[in-house]
């Protein structure tokens, strides 16, 4: 369980960032960026877990071992699980084409993709959809460009144009593992961000 996945882990030292290796029989192991703060001891320790699926995960426990970058965090207590959605999100904020499906002939959208999911996406437009519309997103990825289906379930009027939350549609199995790993490496990304701007 929460395999991949960001966390951090914070002790009476400090904090550090990294990713769960593996969850199993109580014990959470976890890679981290800097063994620094980290040592095997008494003082209770707890590991936020970013999970794509689970969500937001808080535990509290010991540091049972630690050798290099690996650390082994006996959990004690599961202090917390925040999900929201179905499926977690990343913040991505990248401009992009996308088709509008019409009856008529297909139009071209430039969107700002804001969030991301393996169910689902938040953008923004300056083009005003109406609520069901479908439109094929042309989503840059590290992994490649992946063509997404997605209909428009929120709108949101704002100052500069419209927000909306969008579901995906006739998603296989492939894109929804290519959509997590985006998920897993931006929430990684966003954990080393948190790690440095608290130094």
């Amino acid at each position: 369980m929460h395999e991949l996945a960001g966390c951090r882990l914070m002790t009476a030292d400090g904090m550090v960032g990294g990713h769960v290796v593996a969850y199993a029989d109580g014990v959470l192991r976890l890679h981290v960026e800097a063994a620094g703060p980290v040592h095997a001891g008494d003082d209770p320790v707890a590991v936020e877990v970013l999970d794509p699926v689970r969500g937001e995960c808080t535990y509290r426990g010991l540091v049972a071992k630690v050798l290099g970058t690996a650390v082994d965090v006996v959990v004690v207590e599961t202090t917390g699980q925040r999900q929201r959605r179905s499926a977690a999100r990343a913040d991505y904020h990248v401009t992009c084409a996308a088709v509008l499906e019409t009856g008529d002939e297909p139009e071209r959208v430039v969107i700002t993709v804001l969030d991301v999911s393996a169910t689902g996406l938040r953008f923004s437009s300056r083009r005003d959809l109406v609520h069901g519309a479908v439109l094929v997103v042309h989503l840059p990825a590290p992994t490649g460009v992946l063509e997404l289906r997605a209909r428009v379930l929120r709108i949101e009027d704002t100052r500069g144009g419209y927000r909306y939350g969008a579901e995906l549609l006739d998603v296989d199995q492939r894109t929804t593992e290519r959509l997590y790993r985006l998920v897993l490496q931006l929430q990684r990304e966003e954990v080393r961000r948190r790690a440095a701007s608290r130094g």
